[in-house]
This record gives C-alpha cells, structure tokens and sequence, in this order.
C-alpha cells in the first residue's frame, strides 16, 4: 500500500523524512514542510493522527529523524537545526527535550550537537544519536521525567497538574559514561 499523497491536508506530506514504526506497525514520519508528525496505520496506510513539531521553523535544508521507544511510549524528534532531540509521547504530547547547539569548530560537550542527523534506541532504551556536523555518535540513558511532572498514573503532568500534556521542560541528559561517544573515539 502506499501512505499519504502530496500536500497540507491530513494524510497528506510535504517533503517526508524520517520515520519509525511502533510496537503496532503505526508509521510516524516526520512531514517537514507541514512541520508535523503524521501518524498512518501499518495495516492500510491510512491517516491516524497528526500533531504539530513547533521546532522544525528555521528550516537550514536539514532533515529529522526519528525513532519510537515503545517500552516508554515515547517518540524521539530530531530537531537537526535546533540542535536537540524533542520527546513526545506517541500521542503526540511533547515531554521535554535534552541536548543543545553547538558550533563546528568550537570544543563540544557530550551534550551539544551540530546537526541531528540520526536517531535509534535500542532494546533497553538507551538513545543513539548520530552528530554528522562532526561525525560522531553519542548514547544517551533513556529519556525520564522528572518526578514533579509525572502524575499518580506514571502520566506526563503538566504545570497546572493536569495529566497528559505537553511539560515545557528543560531537562538535559548526560552520556551513560563520561568521554563515551566523543570525537576521541571513546
């Protein structure tokens, strides 16, 4: 079967990119110019859902990825640009984000990227990350809510405490070991 047709309307793209598939055989696909996650059924294709990606506005000609953890129910978005990966929950709920731009060039921190330009987890959750402004790899430990923000059924909760929505967050992973990943070869 085919998924979606060009143009603006749900079930439709605007220059697809990345994409992952769930536990369920949902395909996500990262519609770039729509600036949005568009959501179709791994049985027939058709539209489930589609939820807005905010960060995706300075459009530099660099394209995200993604990747599902379906233990966590989350959706990571590379925001290639932005420098970061944003966490959504497959109901299209953003949770937060880690990491920050850096510049090629300069000295870089296991926590900055120049361009997002891959993204996996593996059957644990740790997050891979590939960094191809300076050709590296970094592994991240899964992506976790702070307590505050998690409400009494493990759901995200949001400031006003209600349940199931989007936390604006600024919560910032540190690599699993220090140096691992690093342009040193670590």
């Amino acid at each position: 079967f085919d998924v979606g047709s060009a143009g603006s309307d749900e079930g439709q793209l605007n220059e697809p990119a990345g994409h992952a598939v769930d536990a369920e055989g949902n395909l996500y696909i990262a519609d770039t110019r729509n600036r949005r996650i568009s959501v179709f059924s791994g049985l027939d294709g058709s539209p489930i859902t589609s939820f807005r990606v905010r960060a995706w506005y300075d459009d530099r000609g660099n394209r995200p990825y993604l990747a599902v953890d379906d233990d966590r129910g989350y959706l990571y978005v590379g925001d290639p640009d932005g420098g970061r990966v944003l966490v959504y929950d497959l109901e299209g709920n953003c949770l937060g984000s880690f990491g920050q731009s850096g510049t090629l060039g300069e000295s870089l921190t296991n926590n900055q990227f120049v361009t997002v330009g891959g993204l996996d987890v593996d059957e644990v959750g740790n997050v891979y990350i590939v960094d191809s402004g300076v050709g590296r790899v970094l592994r991240f430990a899964p992506f976790e809510l702070p307590p505050e923000a998690v409400g009494p059924d493990g759901q995200a909760m949001g400031e006003d405490g209600s349940v199931g929505v989007g936390v604006d967050l600024d919560v910032g992973e540190e690599p699993l070991a220090e140096g691992e990943g690093d342009d040193q070869g670590g």
